[in-house]
């Protein structure tokens, strides 16, 4: 009895199988690596603003340029959604939530920790994610999946105290 496509896909947890099918988008993963770039520049670049004092001044701007840069492109979209005063006090609740305050906390962090800690350490970010959907939306994850959750873990905490036993040679990762 063989196990059909998508159940396999499920088995596997990740699609690397769906490279070749008709459905997988170049494109996505693309932007996918593209996204993984700029994290790796953000995390390069970050801590050279950071060690020169100038961290939150630099996100203030950041955060300002940015909303400059997305404001007429979401007015070309949709104008409608920008006059919808009612939604504005979420809106705001979401730009504090999702980006000043996780940037800020990210500030202080690359401030603190070695590129290459701070790098491991970010990478929980998606272990903390799953662990949130099982908990809060009732998710289910694959045993293998399980498994990869724990190895981050793990290499996250051998890093970070790699690095605070030998920050000397870690200083400059």
């Amino acid at each position: 009895m063989g196990i059909s496509r998508h159940h396999r896909h499920r088995l596997n947890g990740a699609p690397w199988q769906d490279a070749n099918a008709h459905n997988f988008s170049y494109l996505g993963a693309a932007f996918a690596l593209g996204a993984g770039i700029c994290w790796a520049s953000y995390i390069y670049f970050g801590q050279k603003v950071v060690r020169q004092n100038i961290g939150m001044h630099a996100l203030s701007i950041a955060i300002v340029l940015s909303a400059l840069v997305m404001l007429p492109i979401s007015a070309i979209h949709n104008p409608d959604a920008l006059l919808q005063t009612q939604y504005w006090g979420k809106a705001l609740l979401i730009a504090l939530l999702a980006t000043a305050i996780p940037y800020a906390l990210d500030l202080m962090a690359l401030k603190q920790l070695s590129k290459m800690s701070y790098g491991t350490l970010s990478s929980l970010s998606p272990a903390l994610a799953a662990i949130s959907g099982m908990v809060l939306l009732n998710e289910h994850i694959t045993t293998w999946q399980i498994v990869a959750l724990f190895c981050i873990m793990i290499a996250s905490v051998g890093v970070t105290f790699r690095s605070a036993k030998h920050p000397e040679r870690l200083q400059n990762d």
